[in-house]
């Protein structure tokens, strides 16, 4: 036995991450013994001393390391292959052990790199992003440790960090394959040798499953909910059309849970649709077959588009969802100018009121949850400030007032008391 013959095996075994062989080990150690003195290489007995001691070691700890790479730099998911980058401070990589970063050309591509991740609205968006993995709990105080199985996975997408708590990351791609947009080159078809087997194919697509934006029948700006049909893969199928319409409600809470039009099928297309006076305010897209997959594999939406929710009617849309105010003539406003709702009872922030107005958040905290968050604290008492505006947005509940400068919004109750809503540090969210 060399010492070439020894490192070719010895780098399947460091590939082989979280499956150390001990046999394998053994094997690899017993042959340092017997390898003959190189005069090229002088250092190899020193070399093969250390390689011994590393060996013993790796077996302990091969699982709990990224990914290693002989001959090269770090690589990701390695997080050493991004040292430096102001990417993971900006995704907290300070606040816990990084076990894996990478980045994605798009951030809706993330079920593409972590295909156990639940479905996550804020994500699909063409914005590129970047991942950071970590091996276990983070040090931020608006963070809860996960329960159960899953790891604390933060995405930024652009300036937004996104952390979310339990994520599946079995699977994990830090690269995935390009969706290539290039024309097919016209290759002659080999003759066949033997009969060839039917494979699944994939029905051509009705006209309704394209331009879902264009369907849309939207008084204002249409919602950056959810995409159009592209390379359909399927992540939660349903036995039946009526499931996969209810998987969807289930993932996009903020759309209506009432009102939809009958399902039009088309083969093994269909299309969901939700009106409000006769216009087309939601339009999804399911199918039943998707590429190199088994036949039936169930149904799954696999495109939707919607307006903003201020356009749903009220009686469908759930309590829970986003709450909708009204302007100074009793209208209801475009979510992006502002909304309001209750905070996730996963992460046991049913007691806060979210509230954005005009892209800055704001609190309404009464049992300080989420105190370290805001630039001061929330007040149930105050006085309304002599300088206050009113805006002109209200809720059978509430009225808001704004104080330029401030760092907070003032809210009239119905019994005519004012509260102080902090402004937050930074954008908090939950999973």
């Amino acid at each position: 036995m060399t010492e070439d013959d020894l490192e070719i095996p010895l780098q399947h075994v460091l590939a082989d991450r979280g499956r150390p062989d001990p046999a394998s080990v053994a094997a690899l150690l017993g042959g340092i013994d017997a390898l003959p003195p190189r005069r090229a290489r002088p250092w190899a007995p020193a070399a093969a001393a250390v390689l011994a001691v590393s060996l013993i070691g790796l077996v302990g700890v091969i699982a709990l390391r990224p990914p290693l790479y002989i001959g090269g730099p770090p690589r990701p998911p390695d997080p050493a292959a991004f040292a430096g980058d102001p990417r993971l401070d900006a995704c907290f990589a300070d606040a816990g052990e990084v076990e894996a970063a990478f980045e994605m050309r798009a951030a809706r591509d993330y079920q593409r790199h972590l295909p156990g991740m639940l479905r996550s609205p804020e994500l699909e968006v063409d914005d590129p992003a970047f991942v950071v993995i970590f091996a276990g709990d983070v040090s931020l105080p608006r963070i809860q440790p996960a329960s159960g199985d899953g790891q604390i996975v933060c995405v930024l997408v652009g300036d937004t960090p996104n952390v979310y708590v339990g994520v599946d990351t079995s699977g994990l791609l830090a690269v995935v394959p390009m969706r290539s947009t290039a024309p097919t080159a016209v290759v002659p078809s080999p003759v066949p040798t033997a009969t060839p087997v039917a494979g699944p194919t994939v029905a051509p697509a009705p006209a309704w499953a394209t331009d879902l934006t264009g369907q849309l029948e939207c008084d204002g700006p249409p919602d950056t909910l959810g995409q159009d049909v592209e390379s359909p893969t399927p992540f939660e199928p349903a036995p039946t059309l009526e499931a996969a319409l209810e998987v969807l409600l289930l993932n996009y809470s903020s759309l209506p849970t009432a009102g939809w039009e009958p399902i039009e099928v088309d083969g093994h297309w269909a299309r969901h649709r939700y009106l409000v006076d006769g216009r087309t305010k939601v339009v999804a897209i399911s199918t039943d077959q998707f590429e190199d997959l088994p036949p039936d594999i169930g149904w799954e939406v696999v495109g939707v588009r919607a307006c903003d929710s201020s356009e749903f009617d009220p009686a469908t849309t759930p309590d829970a969802a986003v709450t909708v105010w009204l302007d100074r003539d009793g209208q209801r406003v475009n979510t992006n100018r502002v909304a309001s709702h209750i905070g996730p009872e996963h992460c046991g922030w049913t007691s806060v009121v979210f509230l954005r107005l005009r892209g800055v958040q704001y609190l309404r905290d009464p049992k300080g949850v989420l105190a370290e968050s805001t630039i001061g604290l929330f007040d149930p008492d105050i006085a309304l400030p002599t300088e206050a505006i009113d805006t002109g947005f209200h809720t059978p509940e509430w009225r808001l007032f704004t104080v330029p400068g401030a760092d907070a919004v003032f809210v009239r109750t119905p019994v005519g008391g004012v509260e102080r809503w902090p402004r937050t540090r930074d954008e908090v969210g939950c999973a």
